[in-house]
């Protein structure tokens, strides 16, 4: 709006153009008419159109990644696939990107898919599969696999694999998971069970432990507190067997010390003969 005293408006009102003019006080007064709103679809940003498609991905393969990375520092394992992986990932779906920007909405997942495998392909080391602490870094060569969860030691202080299986109270149904066994802590998915017998088998576990000599530890090897208490315990060479108590998931356990040897899962439960889509092993 603006006062107007151009000789040609003198005292005139009404519209000329885009501008109306009134008179106020004597003075003639000039505003610009309002545009109409405009209705077309909004474009995304390019970083809108990256980051929602990678994020499709990561949410359809959220169990593996959940197995397969350490925490960043200050999130989740989906953070710390994203913040190593975003320059590559961002690589791989560059032909995806403009028509995304411009129609404002994402592809098929398949499509992302699809652009990650080819471009993994090509470069069969620019995409981390696997980047866990204690395990030997695995990369993306073709389309996302299951089959490369880590399910074995990679450190030099690794004493090979084994299975964790519990038969939890009231239930049919036991639950499996692939172990590491390795002579120093490292982390591993996080253990959340209901109560009932669990069976640790693999070549590392020793004989003659105790229910004193079970441990539950949360990050850094840091015992849990309270201790969570294991009764019946039998222990052989190579097995060990003990009745535990529910172990909910806002423990945080990451691994379970069997005398001086560390056990951690490494990768999601199995129930009923199919991976179970929650990490935890439970829904």
């Amino acid at each position: 709006m603006a006062i107007t005293r151009a000789i040609g408006v003198g005292k005139s009102t009404g519209s000329v153009g885009d501008w109306t003019y009134r008179v106020l006080r004597g003075r003639t007064i000039s505003s610009q008419k309002r545009g109409k709103a405009d209705t077309r679809a909004l474009t995304l940003t390019r970083a809108q159109a990256i980051f929602g498609m990678i994020s499709m991905f990561m949410e359809k393969y959220s169990t593996d990644i959940q197995v397969s990375f350490n925490k960043s520092k200050y999130g989740s394992q989906r953070n710390y696939f994203f913040r190593i992986n975003k320059r590559a990932l961002e690589a791989a779906l560059e032909p995806l990107i403009p028509d995304t920007m411009v129609n404002a909405s994402y592809p098929p997942v398949a499509d992302v898919e699809n652009a990650i495998a080819a471009y993994a392909t090509e470069n069969p080391t620019k995409i981390l599969r696997v980047k866990l602490q204690g395990f030997e870094n695995v990369f993306l060569t073709g389309a996302w696999s299951h089959d490369d969860n880590p399910i074995s030691g990679g450190a030099v202080d690794g004493l090979g694999v084994g299975e964790a299986r519990t038969q939890e109270t009231g239930s049919e149904a036991a639950l499996s998971a692939p172990t590491a066994i390795s002579l120093n802590y490292h982390a591993g998915a996080k253990i959340v069970r209901g109560a009932g017998k669990v069976t640790l088998t693999g070549a590392g576990i020793p004989s003659g432990t105790v229910a004193a000599n079970i441990q539950y530890l949360t990050a850094n090897g840091t015992p849990i507190e309270p201790a969570i208490e294991v009764t019946e315990v039998t222990s052989i060479a190579g097995e060990i067997s003990f009745t535990s108590p529910a172990i909910p998931e806002s423990s945080n356990v990451l691994a379970v010390k069997i005398g001086n040897v560390f056990v951690r899962l490494t990768s999601a439960y199995v129930r009923g003969g199919g991976v179970d889509e929650n990490p935890f092993g439970r829904r």
